[in-house]
């Protein structure tokens, strides 16, 4: 299919040696060297031959030349400056044109000016210590994806998807604004230099309807009071941080049927969605 696949382990090595690029600790480069993993990920993104793509973290190009493939456009967002020439080399090499190359932080780019007034649907491959900022920093774009499909660490993906028994603000915040959707876990292997743990495939299909962005402002601003201090129970960190009486949130607690002594960990997003409206009188 291509005339050179970095999918592949010894292409991989092959063009690593070539160019004496060595992978980054530092930048978490861990490159995908599996056809099959790099085509479900693809696959789940249901990419139609008019879409705009917005791939993160593209390293060698593994999942690039796939995707330039089967969308009309793709751009690609990458930090490391050593690492888009060797992405340049792949996709010279396999005659690829409808790529773009974005040098820079993904946390500091402007998606949406990036993506106009095109609909657009993002893949990542995540380093794992980027998670949390990555999905808040996209969550906060002035136009949302369609579709997030990102390669994450295993356990922090089951975290986001099981709604019981304890929460995070990355779980809660990526269940109130999509669908996620594990589509397989990945072994360690598929990736070089083999990383510590195991990765999923985690699918955010974006809700179609979400409140404005002074409610959307409310929320992040609730569940960010609510987790600020984890020993304390829910109510004493949103009266200390958001200066509500506490008599005040008892009573609305008692309302909403949540034990006085939860801690914000113990609440399902459908409460806090009821405390984002009791606590601001929406």
């Amino acid at each position: 299919m291509f005339q050179f696949d970095p999918a592949i382990k010894s292409n991989l090595l092959d063009i690593l040696e070539k160019t004496n690029f060595w992978p980054n600790k530092i930048l978490g480069q861990n490159f995908l060297i599996s056809q099959k993993i790099r085509d479900q990920i693809c696959s789940s993104a249901d990419i139609q031959k008019n879409d705009l793509v917005i791939e993160v973290g593209p390293g060698m190009g593994t999942l690039t030349v796939f995707l330039a493939q089967l969308a009309k456009r793709v751009l690609v967002i990458e930090k490391d400056r050593a690492a888009i020439e060797i992405l340049k080399l792949v996709l010279k090499t396999n005659d690829i044109k409808n790529v773009e190359i974005i040098q820079g932080d993904v946390l500091k780019t402007d998606i949406s000016k990036l993506a106009g007034k095109n609909h657009y649907k993002i893949v990542a491959n995540l380093p794992y210590y980027l998670t949390s900022r990555f999905f808040r920093k996209i969550f906060e774009e002035r136009s949302l994806p369609e579709v997030i499909v990102a390669t994450i660490q295993k356990e922090v993906a089951r975290r986001i998807k099981d709604k019981e028994p304890r929460h995070s603000q990355l779980s809660l915040s990526v269940q109130f604004f999509s669908e996620p959707q594990i589509v397989d876990l990945v072994k360690a292997e598929y990736f070089w230099p083999k990383p510590k743990v195991d990765s999923a495939i985690l699918k955010l299909k974006i809700k179609k309807s979400l409140p404005d962005k002074k409610n959307l402002n409310r929320f992040f601003d609730l569940i960010h009071a609510g987790f600020s201090s984890k020993r304390k129970i829910l109510i004493s960190n949103l009266s200390n941080n958001l200066k509500i009486e506490k008599t005040r949130l008892q009573k609305i607690f008692q309302e909403l049927s949540i034990p006085e002594n939860f801690r914000a960990q113990e609440i399902p997003l459908e409460k806090w969605l009821d405390l984002v409206k009791k606590c601001f009188r929406i």
